[in-house]
């Protein structure tokens, strides 16, 4: 296992944090900024292959629990 992980998993965490706490209910033209797909996306951009993969299964699993789609449904998009 990677020594980047870790942090990774954590800083995933905190990400569906501000999600929920911040993001969820600013709204910019009517769009809500999902910041829960920009972060493995641009963990994948990075080059971070294995953290962005890491990354995309916590932070949809996570809002997943949150919301009313069907579970799993963020983690798979």
């Amino acid at each position: 296992m990677n020594r980047y992980l870790v942090p990774v998993a954590i800083a995933s965490v905190v990400v569906v944090a501000l999600q929920w706490s911040l993001l969820s209910s600013l709204r910019i033209g009517g769009a809500v900024i999902m910041l829960v797909w920009l972060w493995p996306l641009a963990l994948g951009l990075v080059g971070a292959t294995e953290a962005g993969i890491l990354a995309g299964l916590v932070t949809g699993v996570l809002f997943d629990a949150h919301t009313t789609t069907p579970f799993g449904l963020t983690a798979v998009a």
